[in-house]
């Protein structure tokens, strides 16, 4: 009798730890989207894409959403060309940052051929 009581409790436990475990984990959200660059920086980026005729930009769509206009695919036929903005989505708020911004391989005025 005593053994089936101590069953019975045992497993209770596990029932109440593993309902506890689950009411944890769903009040506990962590999403994997960017977050959203700065007005700030959003305008800047404006202003170079204007200065050094960057046309393929949409301006439209967050640069930190890696959106394919932002970030040039790595091609064997071009290695010289790089294009992409590199942002740090790890800031309190969903506000990310540009750390690292790469244009090369224009045909523009300001960038030599490569």
């Amino acid at each position: 009798m005593a053994a089936a009581v101590s069953d019975i409790l045992r497993m209770t436990f596990s029932l109440l730890l593993l309902m506890l475990l689950t009411f944890c984990m769903k009040s506990i959200k962590l999403e994997a989207q960017a977050g959203l660059l700065a007005s700030d920086e959003a305008e800047a980026l404006r202003e170079i894409a204007t200065q050094v005729g960057k046309m393929d930009w949409n301006n439209k769509v967050d640069p930190c959403s890696n959106e394919t206009s932002w970030v040039t695919p790595t091609s064997s036929q071009r290695p010289m060309f790089d294009n992409k903005v590199v942002c740090n989505c790890s800031f309190p708020g969903g506000v990310c940052h540009i750390v690292a911004m790469y244009i090369s391989s224009l045909n523009s005025p300001f960038f030599p051929p490569f």
